[in-house]
């Protein structure tokens, strides 16, 4: 019950990675470059650092209540499904899930992260609706707790039929971008953030 980090990249572990819910004092945990699969689970407790990158990871389950977690990662997985819910992260500054097959977005998982200043997103599977989703809500988020310097890397998301396609915002998620970079944000767009469209006569 006293174990506060778990130090062990680049091993050989296989299966599911452990939930740890008997160590509530643990703050650390790194099991990053192994052959871990199958579901990331639901933490609780005194977490502050993640990483479950470069491994077999499936799905992603919500994160649970982890008010003290400031960094959260789990890219170069095959993680599938839904962005879940990371409003219990009230202190979480940087969350990388690039390059998993994501491929859609929970509304609501990001509108109270006010800490963040950094999400990688990028080459996974998000379509249009969960791009422009993920970048309304990152509005509502900063126009609760206006500040800038915060990067949102949404690049390079595939058709999971077709990855010649690569799926963009409508104008709505646009229009939120282009309010989020004037006041200081970095948003990282496929084909870039267009200028606003001209009003009609």
């Amino acid at each position: 019950p006293n174990l506060r980090s778990v130090n062990l990249p680049s091993n050989a572990f296989t299966g599911s990675p452990p939930n740890f819910l008997t160590n509530s004092n643990l703050t650390y945990i790194n099991l990053s470059s192994n052959q871990l699969n199958g579901i990331i689970p639901s933490y609780s407790g005194a977490i502050q650092q993640l990483y479950l990158q470069n491994n077999q990871l499936t799905q992603i389950n919500a994160p649970g209540t982890l008010a003290s977690l400031t960094t959260y990662q789990a890219h170069n997985n095959v993680i599938e499904g839904d962005i879940p819910d990371f409003s219990g992260c009230s202190n979480m500054r940087s969350l990388t899930l690039s390059n998993n097959k994501l491929t859609g977005y929970s509304v609501g998982a990001f509108v109270s992260i006010y800490k963040i200043n950094y999400i990688d997103l990028s080459f996974n599977h998000l379509s249009s609706t969960s791009l422009d989703n993920i970048l309304v809500d990152l509005l509502e988020n900063w126009d609760s707790v206006r500040r800038g310097g915060v990067t949102i890397n949404l690049k390079n998301q595939r058709s999971v039929d077709n990855p010649d396609i690569r799926f963009r915002p409508s104008e709505t998620g646009y229009a939120a971008a282009r309010q989020l970079v004037n006041n200081g944000w970095s948003i990282g767009l496929t084909f870039g953030i267009p200028d606003e469209p001209e009003e009609e006569l």
